[in-house]
């Protein structure tokens, strides 16, 4: 496994054993899982912060600055 793959599967929350296990996949197969991985936690960002959007439009308007701080990254 080289090491852009690893690290993008490292970013993605996969473990240590996991990683040795995946190792015994092809190199296409291993990119193919990162890349599937990348875009699915781009995906779930996007889907909270739409999320994250919705419910402080809700709130009343002097709430929503202290409540934004609490929940950003």
């Amino acid at each position: 496994m080289n090491e852009t793959t690893r690290n993008a599967l490292m970013a993605a929350s996969v473990s240590e054993p996991d990683l040795d296990r995946l190792a015994g996949l092809g190199a296409d197969a291993q990119q193919t899982l990162a890349s599937l991985l990348q875009a699915a936690q781009a995906q779930q960002a996007r889907q909270l912060q739409q999320a994250m959007e919705g419910m402080l439009d809700a709130m009343p308007r002097l709430l929503r600055g202290p409540v934004k701080k609490l929940f950003e990254r």
